[in-house]
């Protein structure tokens, strides 16, 4: 009965062993929609396109067309449309929102 004990234990310090290994070797996902470059954009261009109509918005170099967005949602366009790097937060917006509207990026 020890000798069976003894066993179990060992087994179940490896299993532990084990989950702690791949826990730790865990590798990050990859982004559910990764970035499509097919535009580049200028700050000037952005800050152009500052109406509910035509909006652009840059977030760390990522630029998004909101225009369709803002009409499906209340927020209010002078405080995304022709911004770069706005906080989302202070609008209490989540970046993964406005994922799918992403069309280029940010160029100098």
């Amino acid at each position: 009965m020890k000798q069976k004990t003894i066993t179990i234990l060992i087994i179940l310090f490896f299993l532990g062993l084990l989950v702690i290994f791949l826990i730790a070797h865990k590798k990050a996902p990859l982004p559910a929609d990764p970035i499509v470059i097919s535009s580049e954009y200028t700050i000037t261009k952005v800050r152009k396109n500052d109406s509910s109509t035509h909006c652009l918005m840059a977030n760390s170099g990522v630029v998004y067309d909101l225009s369709g967005f803002l009409q499906n949602n209340q927020f209010e366009a002078t405080k995304l449309c022709g911004k770069i790097d706005p906080d989302l937060a202070a609008i209490n917006l989540k970046i993964d929102k406005i994922l799918s509207y992403k069309i280029g990026i940010l160029v100098p």
